[in-house]
């Protein structure tokens, strides 16, 4: 039976997991008004609980997570590579597990570069409004399209539009997934700005959202995001993976 203490922690992380923002919270905006729910003792019990839910990583490291939702897009996944490599830049690309299937060369050529790649749902489906089974069947079918591809198991799991609650979390907890939020973000609709104000409000453990997918994305972005990430390389940081990153951590400062 599930303890009383597990029942508040989940209903404490749907509850963090809700709380973007409020600078986040008109792009986060999904397709609905978002209402966080929690799962009952009958969905947890006998079943593993803990997954974590997190916007950044406590390290001292000089160092960040680049982050691309919503791929693979033959427009702009091999773009977002290539600017990688010329910065020996590693990312986490959360990938929509239909467009893998679709198009798993790319898939295939942003892990043979050696980037992460992390569950986004099946359909980018925004999963707080799903049932436990349907989020299950969004989160597994996608999690078996990328071991097939890649021939190794994702441990990353971003809800689109950031939307996660109870349900969300169990399934994710089911997979083994720790769940990935982010600190800061570089949009398309303002991407000068956004690079700007991340650069002003830089610091080592940041994880930064981007997009090389869906609809957003456009020519103007990249440029944006290299002037980003060449600005803090120079400024001593290094780029890793978000397990990389999270591997990491530390409480404190020594």
């Amino acid at each position: 039976m599930i303890s009383r203490r597990r029942l508040l922690g989940a209903a404490a992380g749907a509850t963090a997991a809700a709380a973007v923002g409020a600078e986040t919270r008109g792009a986060l905006a999904g397709p609905h008004r978002f209402r966080a729910r929690v799962v009952t003792p009958e969905q947890i019990s006998g079943r593993p609980t803990g997954t974590e839910v997190l916007f950044t990583a406590a390290t001292v490291r000089r160092e960040v997570a680049l982050t691309f939702d919503d791929g693979p897009d033959p427009r702009w996944t091999l773009t977002v590579l290539a600017l990688l490599a010329r910065h020996g830049a590693s990312a986490t690309f959360f990938q929509v597990g239909a467009r893998v299937k679709a198009h798993p060369g790319l898939t295939r050529a942003v892990h043979a570069a050696g980037h992460e790649v992390g569950n986004h749902t099946w359909e980018h489906r925004d999963v707080s409004t799903l049932s436990l089974d349907d989020v299950r069947q969004q989160l597994g079918r996608t999690d078996d399209e990328l071991r097939a591809v890649t021939g190794g198991r994702p441990s990353l799991f971003r809800p689109p539009w950031g939307h996660v609650d109870g349900p969300g979390l169990l399934a994710a907890t089911e997979l083994g997934y720790r769940t990935i939020l982010w600190s800061h973000r570089i949009r398309a609709s303002d991407a000068a700005a956004d690079a700007s104000r991340d650069l002003a409000n830089a610091s080592p453990g940041m994880i930064v959202l981007c997009h090389d997918g869906g609809p957003t994305p456009d020519a103007g972005l990249y440029p944006e995001v290299e002037r980003f990430v060449a600005a803090m390389t120079r400024d001593g940081y290094r780029f890793v993976t978000v397990s990389q990153l999270l591997a990491g951590r530390t409480a404190t400062a020594r």
